[in-house]
C-alpha cells in the first residue's frame, strides 16, 4: 500500500512534516490546557478563601456601632493590592506558558518526525553500509527494493550495477581461464610437429654421409624428409588458424564488402575440397534454390568461414559416406541459409553448447588425424557475426547440421 502512495521520497517527507506539526500542536494544546485548568483551580480556591476572610472582617466592623473605621479601609486596600499582584502573576504565568508551549511543540515535533522518518533513515544507513561493502570488493551484496521512490530506484540501480560488475568479473575470469587453456593447448600443438620436424631433420643430417653410398639409407632419408615436410605443413596450418582467429576477433577489423555470387563461391570451395573428399571416401551433394544467388559480403572471409565448415564435415563425417551442402533463399528479402550436413559420428550433448567456443575441442578431436587448434569454428562464428548473421548446430539421428543464416542486403544497417 505504501509503495503505491509514496512514489517520491519528497512527498513522503512533506507528509511526515505536516503530520508531525499537527500531532505536536494537539499534544502541546492538551498540555497547555491542562496546566491552565490546574492553575485556574488553584487560583479559585485561594480567591474564595481570601474573599471570605475579608467579608468577615468588613461585616464585623460594620456591626460594631455601624461605622466604617480605619480597619475596614485597611482591608479594602489589601484586597486591591492582592488583585494587582494576581494580575502580575498572571502575566508571568502567560509568558511562561508561551515559552513552555514553544519548547513543547519543538520537542514533540522532533520526536514525531524522527519516529515517522525512522524507516527512511534506516534505509539510508542500509544503502550506506552496502556501498561500503561494495567499495571493499563485495559485489554479492543485494539492496532491498522497498517502495517506488528515489531511494528504491537507487537500490535497484545498485543491484543492477553490482550484477553487471559480477558478470564482467566472471567473464574476465572465464576469458583468463580460456587464455591459459589456449596457451597450454597451442603450445602443445605447436611443439609436437616442431619437435617431429627437428627430430627427423636430425636423422637426415646424421645419415647424410651414409646415404651417399647406400640406397637404403637414401630411401630412409627421403621418407624422413616427407614426414618432416608434412609436420611443417601442419605447423603452418596451426599458425594460420591462430592468425586468422586473432584477426577476425579484433574489433578494429573492417570488412571489404562486395557483391558475390554464393553459388559460384560454393562450387569453387567444393572443387577445392575434391581431393580431401576422395581421400575420405565421401560423396558431396550440392543443393541450391537458384543458379545465381548474390549477396554483399567480404569474399575472402566468407570463403574462409564456409571452408572451415566443409573441412570440419570431411574430418568428422567419414563414417557417413555422404555430405550435403545446401544454399537457399526463400524470397528476395529472406535470409540466406547455408547448411553443411554430415552423417558421421554425432557431437556429444555435453559438447554441443560449447562447439563454437574459442579453443574448445571435443575430446576425440585431439587425435593427430583430426586434431587442430579448436579455432576453426570460432573463426567461422566471428566471420558470420561480422556479416550480421548467426550460426547454429544440431546433431541427432538426422545428421550433424551446421547452419549459417545471413541477412539480405536490404536488412543490413
Amino acid at each position: 500500500m505504501k509503495s503505491k502512495i509514496f512514489k517520491s521520497i519528497r512527498v513522503e517527507i512533506i507528509t511526515y512534516v505536516i503530520l508531525s506539526i499537527v500531532l505536536s500542536l494537539i499534544t502541546t494544546f492538551v498540555l497547555v490546557a491542562g496546566l491552565f485548568m490546574a492553575k485556574s483551580a488553584l487560583t479559585n480556591n485561594t480567591t474564595e478563601h481570601n474573599t471570605a476572610v475579608n467579608m468577615e472582617g468588613i461585616t464585623t466592623s460594620s456591626a460594631g456601632e455601624g461605622r466604617i473605621t480605619a480597619q475596614n479601609e485597611s482591608i479594602l486596600y489589601r484586597y486591591g493590592n492582592e488583585a494587582r499582584i494576581k494580575f502580575i502573576e498572571n502575566r508571568r504565568f502567560t509568558g511562561f506558558m508561551i515559552i513552555f508551549a514553544t519548547v513543547s511543540f519543538v520537542l514533540f515535533f522532533a520526536v514525531y518526525f524522527l519516529f515517522f522518518t525512522r524507516k527512511i533513515t534506516d534505509y539510508f544507513d542500509e544503502i550506506a553500509r552496502g556501498l561500503e561493502e561494495i567499495s571493499e570488493g563485495n559485489f554479492d551484496i543485494r539492496f532491498e527494493v522497498r517502495n517506488e521512490d528515489e531511494l528504491s530506484r537507487i537500490a535497484g540501480t545498485l543491484n543492477r550495477t553490482t550484477g553487471e560488475i559480477k558478470r564482467i568479473l566472471a567473464k574476465e575470469r572465464d576469458e583468463e581461464k580460456s587464455r591459459k587453456e589456449f596457451i597450454t593447448s597451442i603450445a602443445h600443438d605447436l611443439r609436437t610437429p616442431l619437435t617431429s620436424v627437428i627430430g627427423y631433420m636430425q636423422l637426415v643430417m646424421s645419415k647424410m654421409e651414409e646415404s651417399r653410398n647406400s640406397t637404403e639409407a637414401f630411401d630412409k632419408n627421403e621418407e624422413y624428409l616427407h614426414i618432416a615436410y608434412d609436420k611443417a605443413i601442419r605447423l603452418q596450418g596451426l599458425i594460420e588458424d591462430l592468425f586468422s582467429f586473432t584477426k577476425t576477433d579484433s574489433p578494429e577489423l573492417r570488412l571489404h564488402l562486395d557483391e558475390i555470387d554464393m553459388v559460384k563461391l560454393m562450387e569453387q570451395l567444393i572443387d577445392e575440397c575434391y581431393p580431401s573428399l576422395s581421400e575420405a571416401g565421401l560423396t558431396l551433394e550440392f543443393r541450391r534454390t537458384a543458379d545465381v544467388m548474390k549477396i554483399e559480403a567480404d569474399g575472402e572471409l566468407m570463403a574462409r568461414a564456409v571452408a572451415n565448415l566443409l573441412t570440419n564435415a570431411i574430418k568428422y563425417g567419414k563414417d557417413g559416406k555422404q555430405l550435403i551442402v545446401e544454399l537457399r533463399q526463400d524470397g528476395r528479402d529472406a535470409d540466406f541459409t547455408i547448411r553443411v550436413i554430415n552423417y558421421g559420428k554425432l557431437i556429444p550433448a555435453k559438447d554441443i553448447d560449447h562447439i563454437f567456443d574459442r579453443f574448445y575441442r571435443v575430446e576425440d578431436s585431439r587425435s593427430v588425424e583430426t586434431g587442430g587448434t579448436g579455432l576453426g569454428l570460432a573463426i567461422t562464428q566471428n566471420i558470420v557475426g561480422l556479416h550480421g548473421g548467426r550460426i547454429s548446430v544440431r546433431s541427432d539421428e538426422r545428421g550433424t547440421v551446421f547452419e549459417i543464416k545471413l541477412p539480405a542486403v536490404e536488412q543490413r544497417g
